[in-house]
């Protein structure tokens, strides 16, 4: 396919030529890995420059003639046109309209499907295709209106520059955004000569192009012909060649850019680089391109571009000298930006602190949110939270006293959280505001960040005395029930936890169902869920006393048990342990539990020389061997090796259930010879000296059993030597 480069005069009818649309705005990013690629047109109209003295002249090269065509155009405007002559001539249109034909090249088959929002379906993101059909829907007004364009925008592609700003300007008259008006633009041709026009050096042809194609892009038909003809990076070079009609390429760039494949494009072919390298110094102009920064980001990875080509030296500069509430779109930059580790490493920055608590403005609901978002992000580096404590604790905790805004709310309790858990004597009433947000709020966007700070903040002892009072638990266990967040379960199984320590928050717990809620996610959910609810139970049985009942009146909950002793996950078995250790502590549930199986079940475990098994496996026999029978079942020399090892680690928290497990077995007769044999007792006899009177005791009776049995052993033994010795005689 050739170019046509000579005037058009010299065509003859008849014959096919093409037009390409090469600009220097074709060329890709050379940083990029990709092979580039061009967008190209063919038509069988098209369009030629010329110099004359009055400017440049844009003549139609069309090898047919538009005479005819605009001949039965016109007979759309006659009033006495009856229907079936309006079809007649909507099809003739559309059938001379059909044979401008539109070819790509393969910069989508370049461009791997990279972006985050790949998977988003919805109405910014559906790039449809248009086609001419709709026109049979037209109303006659529509027509008329589609007649006119037609003529006005032929004076636009042949009259001279002044007849084509005068005809520009006269667009303004029309509704662009009509789907008329697109048809009548594509079928003419006219998008690509209006994207020529802007990258010429002409300052009023460019300007009122850029009027033009601003208020049509507002119709999506329109936005997105203009994205396929290639017009984002036409329009980017443009306004960074000569800062001409920079607030006019912007918002053209921002509607462009709610297609996600043109958000992909503005990052192969070097937009973002180009922006970054451009940015005047005027502050309009930068609030216009930050916008266009802060849609193309909607893209996770045009956020590491951005940073790759220096907005992180940019930005700071920026935010220490604005002063105006206008710069909403720069703080929101930053704070997605801030999101990313890299970039937060680049803005340790104690000035840029003090710029944005500066810039907190009570009664700017939008601004305060962007600040106070970039400052938790920014608070996660735990230099920076010093300085953020030390500069706007005072102004943040009076925002936090004002603010309706669930946003605003969460970003300053979770700024605070740190600083609260240290001074409690400031913590109650922030409290108090969190669980009555929790308890009334809708906004379960910002759930998961309240949820994480109460989280932290249980580790201080009036938290739950104020869970309490607030009877807050039974919001907890909705919550279990009802979100499907992970995050979200994973943090209330962990204040569950903590809450569980406590006898009269476990009985709490329990009457709002929390108990049964815990045992189904421990049956039923994901391994991390799992093991927190399952730590949540064991806590709670191990505050209330006499659980054995209820436990009894959990459908399948000794099999469940039974069953999760298979499993492979050492957290999870480590867990399931821990809970068996308190269901047997009554009677009936260790007979239940014994006649079911369980003692074989636990002498076959494998990783008993994992840490996280000690002390729920110590636990576990301790209980389990109160009942003879299972003296005697547990009596092997593979338990009594693993009893030997956790001896040897001399950890103070093993010794009282495992002196207990030791002198239980030893009871038995057949036992102490092995635990004689896999020498067991030069441990037991450094543990009669431990400070703890149960362990000394325990300790020293095994010993005494052990010894007894060997005592008796070698009586018997000479006795029937002795016995040998006088037969032979």
């Amino acid at each position: 396919m050739e170019p046509i480069i000579n005037d058009s005069k010299n065509q003859t009818d008849g014959e096919k030529r093409y037009i390409e649309r090469r600009s220097n705005a074709r060329h890709h990013n050379e940083t990029d890995i990709d092979d580039g690629a061009t967008w190209s047109i063919s038509s069988n109209e098209g369009m030629s420059r010329s110099s004359h003295d009055d400017g440049h002249s844009f003549q139609n090269v069309s090898t047919h003639s538009d005479d005819q065509k605009f001949t039965e155009i016109d007979k759309l405007s006659r009033n006495n046109t009856s229907y079936h002559e309006y079809l007649e001539l909507v099809n003739s249109l559309i059938k001379n309209s059909n044979t401008q034909e539109y070819f790509y090249d393969g910069v989508e088959e370049i461009l791997s499907i990279s972006d985050s929002e790949q998977t988003m379906i919805n109405n910014e993101d559906d790039e449809r295709l248009f086609n001419d059909e709709e026109r049979i829907s037209f109303t006659r007004e529509q027509l008329v209106e589609y007649q006119q364009l037609t003529k006005l925008l032929r004076f636009i592609k042949n009259g001279g520059r002044c007849t084509t700003i005068l005809s520009l300007a006269l667009l303004h008259d029309h509704n662009l955004q009509d789907r008329s008006a697109f048809s009548a633009f594509k079928d003419s041709s006219t998008m690509s000569i209006l994207l020529n026009f802007i990258e010429m050096y002409d300052r009023d042809l460019k300007l009122n192009a850029l009027y033009v194609l601003e208020d049509a892009c507002h119709n999506s038909s329109f936005a997105y012909e203009i994205f396929r003809l290639g017009g984002i990076i036409t329009i980017i070079n443009s306004m960074c060649l000569d800062h001409i009609g920079i607030q006019e390429s912007c918002s053209i760039l921002l509607k462009l850019l709610l297609f996600r494949r043109a958000r992909r494009v503005i990052r192969r072919f070097g937009g973002i680089n180009e922006l970054s390298e451009n940015l005047v110094e005027n502050n309009q102009a930068i609030l216009h391109i930050f916008q266009v920064f802060l849609l193309s980001c909607k893209s996770e990875k045009n956020k590491y571009v951005c940073i790759r080509y220096g907005i992180g030296k940019i930005l700071p500069n920026i935010i220490l000298n604005i002063s105006n509430e206008s710069s909403t779109s720069i703080i929101s930059l930053f704070e997605i930006l801030l999101q990313i580790p890299i970039f937060r490493l680049q803005m340790i920055d104690k000035n840029i602190i003090i710029s944005l608590i500066n810039l907190i403005d009570l009664t700017n609901i939008e601004f305060n949110r962007v600040i106070c978002e970039s400052l938790y992000y920014l608070s996660l580096d735990l230099n920076l939270l010093q300085f953020i404590y030390q500069y706007g604790f005072k102004k943040l905790k009076k925002l936090l006293e004002h603010t309706q805004d669930p946003s605003i709310f969460c970003s300053i309790i979770n700024i605070l959280t740190e600083f609260i858990r240290n001074n409690e004597n400031i913590s109650n009433d922030i409290i108090l505001n969190m669980i009555n947000f929790l308890k009334n709020s809708s906004y379960f966007l910002y759930l998961s960040r309240i949820i994480k700070s109460l989280r932290e903040l249980t580790k201080i002892p009036q938290t739950i005395e104020l869970f309490k009072q607030e009877e807050i638990f039974s919001q907890f266990i909705l919550c279990l029930k009802n979100e499907n967040n992970p995050d979200i379960k994973l943090n209330i199984l962990f204040i569950l936890q903590k809450c569980g320590n406590d006898n009269e928050a476990s009985k709490m717990i329990i009457d709002n169902d929390g108990l049964q809620e815990l045992w189904t996610l421990f049956k039923l959910a994901s391994s991390s869920i799992k093991i927190a609810a399952g730590w949540a139970i064991r806590n709670c049985l191990a505050s209330v006393e006499n659980h054995g009942e209820l436990i009894r009146s959990f459908d399948g909950v000794f099999y469940l048990i039974l069953n999760m002793l298979s499993t492979e996950n050492i957290d999870v078995l480590a867990v399931t342990l821990a809970i068996i250790a308190e269901i047997v502590k009554d009677e009936y549930n260790l007979k239940i539990l014994t006649d079911l199986g369980i003692v074989s079940k636990i002498s076959q475990l494998n990783y008993l020389d994992c840490a996280q098994l000690r002390k729920p496996f110590c636990d576990a026999l301790a209980n389990l061997s109160d009942l003879p029978k299972n003296q005697e079942q547990l009596g092997n020399r593979r338990i009594a090796i693993a009893l030997k090892h956790y001896l040897q680690e001399q950890d103070p928290e093993l010794n009282k259930p495992l002196t207990k497990v030791i002198y239980d077995l030893s009871r038995v007769p057949s036992n102490c010879g092995i635990l004689h044999d896999v020498g067991i007792a030069p441990n037991l006899l450094k543990l009669i000296g431990d400070d703890d009177l149960i362990v000394q005791e325990k300790a020293a009776n095994a010993i005494r059993n052990m010894r007894r049995l060997q005592n008796v052993n070698r009586e018997i033994e000479q006795n029937f030597v002795k016995n040998v010795s006088q037969s032979n005689i």
